[in-house]
């Protein structure tokens, strides 16, 4: 397999890889290349753990910067993880948000400030951008998140959207095709009303849902989307006492 150009999400590339390797295949790499061996005896896989989803955790961590004052166990997720998305840890730190390994989990919490010139490369870890978006814009601080040329082509065009919707909320947004601006502003009207379009995206509804902390009158037009990865999480919301009215 020969990939061109710039490569994004190497480490979901790099994840596969890995798994690949520990069942037994063989697995070169070269620069842009990579060759799987062709192997001559049996590939045997035994029962195999799989990990917690960090690509599901970055909206607790989104949760825990939005919340007044809340600490979220996150059972059964490591920092010790094949997955590239465990960087989630390391860029909310600089939002202020605390990550503790416990026997049981990860255990997340508010412990500084956040930092107020933000600068973010998501090339490797797209899935991110979403959460990410919504909590700096929410922080109002000044952020710059990168590597978004293959936003475009997720379940939505997530790069448009984002920057509509929140836009929609009197955050400053700019963008170009790999990038997202955002700019501090005066003042947020908490109190409008808005309906915030989710375009049949699961993590467009996870990252805009976890808003009704700060916005007494925010709806989504639709949250059935969660079905595709996360169809527990609203249940797990108002577990954490975030009592969303409809229902899913």
């Amino acid at each position: 397999i020969t990939l061109k150009g710039k490569v994004a999400s190497f480490d979901y590339i790099n994840m596969t890889a890995l798994l690949m390797e520990s069942w037994g295949f063989e697995i070169k790499w070269s620069t842009n290349n990579i060759e799987i061996k062709q192997l001559h005896q049996s590939i045997h896989i035994a029962d195999y753990a799989i990990e917690k989803d960090w690509s599901s955790a970055v909206f607790w961590y989104l949760i825990v910067v939005l919340h007044s004052n809340m600490e979220v166990c996150l059972k059964g997720l490591s920092l010790n993880s094949i997955q590239g998305d465990k960087v989630t840890a390391e860029i909310f730190e600089k939002l202020g948000v605390k990550s503790n390994e416990t026997d049981e989990g990860l255990v997340i919490y508010k412990h500084k400030a956040p930092e107020t010139n933000l600068h973010f490369d998501l090339l490797s870890c797209i899935d991110l951008a979403p959460a990410l978006s919504v909590a700096c814009a929410a922080l109002n601080v000044k952020a710059t998140i990168t590597g978004l040329q293959n936003l475009v082509i997720k379940e939505s065009n997530r790069l448009l959207a984002l920057v509509q919707e929140l836009c929609k909320l009197g955050y400053h947004i700019e963008y170009n095709t790999t990038s997202i601006f955002i700019h501090p502003i005066d003042r947020v009207d908490y109190k409008k009303h808005v309906l915030i379009n989710t375009y049949n995206d699961h993590r467009l509804v996870m990252a805009f849902a976890p808003l009704a902390l700060l916005f007494s009158n925010i709806a989504l037009d639709d949250i059935s989307a969660v079905s595709k990865s996360y169809p527990t999480f609203f249940s797990e919301l108002k577990k954490a006492g975030i009592l969303i009215q409809g229902g899913y």
